[in-house]
């Protein structure tokens, strides 16, 4: 290890050297190329052993993403999820002993395994006191530091601090930044962090409160460049930091980081300022930071949205108590609406008589209340407040208070299941929000206009929406509508099979720091699609199932309406019957909800043999809507399965054609396929009901859809059918029995029992001794003998 050795080290080596290239000896020296510095032993060396015959030197990087993870993995024995994994490898930076060691720490420690810690102490021996002091207090600064902040930190000169880092012991711990001559980051971030770890409580909040104090020193308190690190630094500081200046501080990074879309930083700056005041008497202040703080945490929908709104209400009844009425409408007034969060009716009622009538705060508030009462069932009085809202934003002549008022009463239509009320109000939104540039409207209301298009059958005009936007949300500075466009993209090429696209978007999300859920969606159908599915496919997705207030309804009803089709699968039946334990929970679902979770009970009862329950079905055939809300599934796919397992084949029928009938206006391709499968599996179970030339006819097109959407795993259900169909033993029973009921009787007659043949068909015990009743009833039998007997007579088996 060359950049320990001593000068008389690398003499008697560059002497030894000379000699050695006559022998069969082999010496190979490692060094760390940043330690190399112009002038020193190490690099006189260096340029001697060069010109000597046989010398070649090998640079060495750090293990890249792949070699990592794989060392990662190996080392912690698979024990690891792949997001844990990533984490460590990204922390690893290619460093091979430090991705071992990491992996081999424990999972929920916090502090840097004894591994890492070691190999680090190691690195730092050869330091002396000052050295070690000097490292400590870089290692607080976070990412980088500056010579000169470093230097007003330990009180040095700035010549001093230069020279020390230029040192090659300290040099070697550190990189300078090529575009920024004078900033310095640690060679590696570990480093820095032991060197952390290794400080005790009291040092490290003082070395913070040198940081910050060194950083307002330099720049000032206003600088917008460093008001997050001095707030930082502040809070880390501790009791160094006066908190009257502590305070200021952290208000400054908050309303910077929201006005710049950071809104979980926000939050972090107005919780800590909130808990510094917690034991004041109430005052206008108190009150703004609670409500800043509130409205910080509903921006980002990673955070608790409930706890954001409970602060908002007591920011609100906060204002009204302190006389500050304009205020507390103002607070009460936010502008997202908010699914499964308790309260808020409670606090826009108590707002509405602080408002003076007819005034634009008092339009902004029942633009507000409209979804609020859409989401407590009080639709007669939403409509009645979208009214009067649109009323005041006329004689205000208030497009952008008209915009806002059409995009709650858009959100509201969707969230009753109404999709054409809801499209006719986003467009209008978006109409004005075009002429007016307002990208914030557009991210509000984009979502829920395309699934409504998309379910009114106007997929095209869906898609003519999105390039008409797009410039718009393009041009914004809020990074929100410069991703939002990517959700209803994948939506709509998820619903279309337009792969594409989604291998397109899929690419970019990374780019952006944004990874639709869909995404997901997307390789869990794919996987099945091509046949390659397993139950190992649902770890994966245990995440996105248990969103069942968003996205986990639809994605489950796909992907069970798909899969047990190819394969039953018991642990999907556990993930499906844990959203609808998730959404049990919920107090007040709304009508959209309602259809999504009468749509998923429907789907688990069936495979599960039961019957469909009478009040699922209704909200099912009740429902506006053609398909199960932000899923491709038709409401009518659904309702067939419900006929199809009660035997009322004609009904199935009927269903499944205006299934086909509905995919094809919509465009909805892959949805279409397995319609049109439908309508085969039909015909074999119930030759009454479909005709072999009306099923010839499907699997025709239904083989074009899936070669065009690389849909194997159907294909070749498609082609097994429709064998079947021809077989000459396929034929119209005179007895009646349905494809099913002919399965039971073979396994009677096999001298199956009801709890064997439920668990061979995958079927529930109930629904075997309903079929057994309807076989007796059909072949004029009264017992399992006699069932046999016609069994064998009438050639269903042979035995």
């Amino acid at each position: 290890e060359l950049h320990w050795a001593d000068d008389i080290d690398l003499a008697l080596l560059d002497f030894s050297s000379q000699m050695l290239t006559r022998e069969s000896i082999c010496v190979v020296g490692s060094y760390r190329s940043r330690g190399v510095l112009p002038g020193s032993a190490l690099e006189k060396f260096l340029g001697n052993i060069v010109r000597l015959e046989g010398f070649e030197s090998f640079p060495i990087e750090g293990l890249d993403d792949q070699l990592m993870t794989e060392l990662v993995t190996n080392s912690s024995h698979g024990t690891r999820t792949a997001e844990e994994t990533s984490k460590l490898v990204a922390q690893a930076a290619g460093n091979p002993l430090f991705g071992r060691e990491l992996a081999r720490g424990h999972q929920s420690d916090e502090r840097l395994p004894d591994g890492v810690v070691d190999a680090i102490r190691h690195r730092l021996s050869h330091l002396d006191a000052s050295q070690r002091n000097l490292l400590e207090m870089a290692s607080v600064f976070g990412d980088s530091f500056r010579v000169e902040e470093l230097a007003v930190a330990t009180n040095d000169e700035r010549e001093n601090v230069s020279a020390a880092i230029r040192n090659p012991d300290v040099a070697s711990l550190l990189d300078e930044h090529r575009s920024s001559p004078g900033t310095y980051r640690f060679s590696h971030d570990l480093i820095r962090e032991a060197l952390v770890q290794g400080l005790s409580s009291g040092d490290r909040a003082s070395n913070h409160a040198c940081v910050r104090n060194a950083l307002v020193q330099l720049y000032g308190e206003h600088d917008r460049r460093y008001l997050t690190a001095i707030a930082v630094h502040g809070r880390a500081a501790g009791h160094h930091v006066e908190p009257e200046q502590l305070k200021a501080n952290l208000l400054r990074a908050g309303d910077h980081a929201m006005s710049s879309f950071a809104f979980v930083e926000a939050a972090g700056h107005y919780d800590y300022v909130s808990q510094l005041m917690e034991h004041e008497d109430d005052s206008f202040e108190k009150a703004e930071i609670r409500r800043k703080l509130g409205t910080a945490m509903l921006e980002s929908i990673s955070m608790d949205q409930q706890q954001g709104w409970d602060y908002i209400d007591d920011a609100v009844r906060m204002f009204l108590r302190l006389d500050h009425p304009s205020n507390a409408v103002a607070a009460a007034s936010f502008p997202v609406v908010l699914g499964g969060v308790d309260g808020v009716v409670d606090t826009i009622e108590l707002a509405l008589p602080a408002a003076e009538y007819g005034s634009p705060e008092h339009g902004w508030l029942l633009a507000r209340y409209i979804a609020t009462l859409v989401d407590l069932g009080r639709s007669v009085e939403a409509d009645t407040v979208f009214s009067q809202a649109l009323e005041i934003a006329g004689e205000l002549d208030d497009d952008e208070l008209r915009a806002r008022i059409l995009v709650h009463g858009a959100q509201s239509d969707y969230r009753a299941n109404n999709p054409v009320a809801c499209a006719e109000k986003g467009l209008e939104a978006i109409d004005l929000a075009i002429a007016s540039g307002d990208s914030l409207t557009i991210v509000r209301v984009l979502d829920f206009c395309i699934e409504a298009l998309c379910a009114d059958t106007r997929t095209a005009a869906a898609i003519s929406l999105l390039e008409r936007v797009r410039p718009i949300l393009e041009k914004s500075p809020d990074p929100r509508a410069r991703t939002v466009a990517m959700d209803p993209t994948v939506l709509i090429a998820l619903y279309t099979g337009d792969w594409a696209t989604i291998s397109k978007v899929s690419n970019e999300a990374p780019q952006v720091g944004w990874m639709p859920n869909r995404l997901k969606w997307f390789y869990a159908l794919e996987m099945m699609r091509l046949g390659k599915s397993d139950d190992s496919l649902f770890k994966e997705l245990d995440p996105l199932f248990s969103k069942w207030r968003s996205d986990g309804y639809q994605i489950a009803i796909e992907i069970a309406t798909t899969w047990m089709q190819i394969q039953p699968s018991k642990v999907l039946l556990a993930k499906c019957k844990e959203i609808l334990k998730g959404i049990a929970n919920q107090s007040r679902p709304t009508t959209e909800g309602e259809v999504k979770r009468a749509a998923m009970q429907i789907v688990v009862d069936l495979a599960e043999g039961e019957p469909a329950n009478d009040n699922d079905i209704e909200v099912l055939t009740n429902s506006p809507g053609f398909n199960i809300p932000r899923s491709p599934v038709p409401r009518d796919r659904v309702l067939s399965l419900v006929a199809n397992a009660e035997d009322n084949y004609a009904l199935a029928r009927d269903l499944t054609i205006r299934s086909i009938e509905f995919c094809r206006k919509a465009g909805f391709r892959p949805a279409l396929a397995w319609s049109l499968f439908d309508l085969m599996s039909l015909a074999l179970k119930a030759p009454g009901a479909v005709s072999l030339e009306e099923a010839e006819v499907a699997a025709k097109e239904c083989e074009t859809l899936c070669v065009e959407l690389e849909q194997p795993a159907l294909l070749r259900l498609v082609r097994t059918t429709l064998r079947q169909l021809k077989s000459p033993d396929h034929k119209i029973r005179e007895d009646g029995l349905s494809e099913r009921e002919l399965e039971v009787l073979r396994l009677i007659a096999e001298g199956k029992s009801n709890p064997e043949i439920a668990s061979e068909l995958f079927i529930s015990r109930h629904t075997v001794v309903r079929h057994v009743t309807n076989i007796y009833s059909k072949i004029g039998s009264s017992s399992r003998a006699e069932a046999s007997a016609y069994a064998i007579s009438s050639g269903v088996t042979d035995s």
